[in-house]
């Protein structure tokens, strides 16, 4: 997110307050990622994106890409 977004952040939710907010005045976008995506919200996340690269398995790279 850009930071001026904070200019007019109205609401605490997310979901329910925020996004409707800022899509009513036209001003969310949306980007199609097609890459490897695991959110990070809990220890229990952590904890396995930790244990995927310990194991090497580093799907967050591109083939050919160094580690």
């Amino acid at each position: 997110m850009e930071k001026r977004i904070f200019d007019h952040w109205r609401g605490e939710n997310l979901e329910r307050e925020v996004f409707p907010n800022r899509l009513a005045g036209r001003h969310l976008a949306t980007y199609r990622h097609d890459g490897f995506f695991k959110s990070m919200d809990t220890y229990k996340d952590q904890q396995e994106i930790e244990a995927m690269f310990a194991d090497g398995r580093l799907p967050w790279l591109r083939s050919g890409e160094a580690a």
